[in-house]
């Protein structure tokens, strides 16, 4: 970084400004090439040094630690050569074929729960900006969360098209359908404060182990929150239902 560095201030004109400061303390050169032969015979003497390197003391677990709580996808899988030739012959099959693969070895859907062609990123009615929220002792962890998935148009637009509302059958507590709720209310509020009071009163169905009045984290709340929105989803259907028709909601 130091030969960075000054090689940076050698290209920027400031070699002049270098040799004043060390003048005093550098007897004997007269030009700025004394300085630079000086300069290299001094860092030699440490870049050309051994460098030893020692065994740790104690054994490192975090990426093993990672891999019992993360799994790989796809791991170990292997597209044999005669697949993606059909795969690539038959680009046209249907998508709800459980058989088919895509090329990169993840199988198609047996079933489509919503379909793609649908999603619109932009956004479908510009809302402009909503209300804000009120902290009700130690929520900001989830007024954020909420209030980025407020401003996430593909998940707006799916939620004021009335899918999931329509052919909800949950009993009690629903993310999706009271996160419809909180928009709407969000957006008819504006230059106001909301306070987000049913999704804060059901924390403990969204995470069993998040508690009233603490700080928690966000990102981790965002991700239960997720799940809670596809198991909104996902209710009414098949629980045996396989993983990648899930992922299609």
């Amino acid at each position: 970084l130091f030969l960075i560095y000054l090689n940076f201030v050698f290209e920027n004109g400031g070699m002049e400004v270098i040799h004043e400061k060390l003048k005093k303390d550098l007897r004997g050169f007269q030009e700025v090439s004394d300085f630079e032969t000086r300069l290299v015979s001094s860092c030699r003497q440490y870049l050309t040094q051994r460098i030893d390197f020692k065994l740790a003391s104690s054994t490192d677990t975090y990426l093993e630690n990672l891999r019992k709580v993360y799994k790989p996808i796809n791991q170990g899988y292997r597209v044999p050569k005669k697949k993606v030739k059909r795969e690539m012959d038959s680009s046209k099959e249907d998508s709800h074929d459980k058989g088919s693969t895509i090329l990169d070895g993840i199988p198609k859907p047996r079933q489509v729960l919503y379909d793609p062609e649908k999603i619109e990123l932009g956004w479908s009615e510009i809302k402009g900006v909503g209300a804000g929220l009120a902290n009700m002792g130690n929520t900001c962890f989830l007024n954020s969360v909420i209030q980025c998935l407020t401003y996430t148009p593909p998940l707006i637009n799916f939620l004021y098209s009335g899918h999931h509302k329509i052919s909800c059958t949950i009993q009690g507590f629903c993310a999706m359908c009271e996160l419809h709720r909180h928009v709407t209310r969000t957006f008819n509020s504006k230059g106001n404060v909301v306070r987000p009071v049913p999704i804060v009163q059901n924390l403990k169905v969204v995470a069993k182990h998040f508690r009233l009045g603490r700080q928690e984290d966000a990102h981790e709340f965002l991700r239960y929150f997720v799940d809670a929105l596809q198991k909104s989803c996902l209710h009414g259907h098949p629980v045996k239902m396989d993983p990648f028709s899930k992922h299609t909601t």
